[in-house]
């Protein structure tokens, strides 16, 4: 195992959360724990919709295991969904979930029941961030940004950076431009008018 203070400030995960390792007054992590602040990275708000409703998942105190749902985000959105021989577009209304998942395994420590309560901060969010990743290395993170707190062991988050399940932020930094690649040469293979 390693100490709290070896861990990195910011983890993600491939499907787009984000976790920034919360700190004591004074400005220490625990020691002994690693307490992360979770939610959405920017590329996650940014393919929502309209929040319109969240939930926790998790109550304050339960255990949950990597992977395992804390909270879900109900969203409403307009997309361009195709377009006639003059380029007309349509438009169609698009309702979904964005389920956030844990990084890590531990238990759900506090919830931020402003945001749950309020989800439409979410697209304030968005708003202010630019580029796919918010919370980039060396960023501020907003302090209204995380959904909840889940506090692990420095040994459960290192298994997880392990197995890729949790990213530091240079690895999903490099994941978001092999993926902003891929779609640019998609683009490429359709012919545009």
């Amino acid at each position: 195992g390693g100490r709290a203070s070896g861990l990195p400030a910011l983890l993600f995960t491939a499907r787009h959360e984000a976790a920034a390792l919360a700190v004591e007054a004074g400005g220490r992590a625990s020691a002994g724990a690693a307490t992360y602040a979770v939610g959405l990275a920017a590329r996650a708000r940014d393919a929502m919709g309209t929040p319109t409703s969240a939930e926790a998942l998790v109550a304050e105190g339960d255990a949950v295991e990597e992977g395992a749902p804390l909270a879900l985000i109900r969203w409403s959105g307009v997309v361009d969904s195709a377009s006639d021989e003059l380029y007309h577009s349509r438009w169609d209304v698009v309702d979904g979930e964005t389920v956030v998942r844990a990084p890590f395994a531990g238990v759900a420590e506090t919830l931020n029941s402003e945001l749950l309560n309020a989800p439409k901060r979410l697209d304030e969010l968005a708003e202010g961030s630019e580029g796919g990743c918010s919370m980039a290395e060396g960023e501020d993170v907003p302090d209204d940004a995380w959904l909840l707190v889940v506090r692990s062991s420095p040994a459960a988050v290192e298994a997880a950076l392990r197995t890729g399940s949790a990213l530091c932020a240079a690895d999903y930094a490099d994941m978001l431009r092999l993926a902003d690649a891929d779609a640019e040469a998609d683009e490429g293979r359709h012919p545009s008018y």
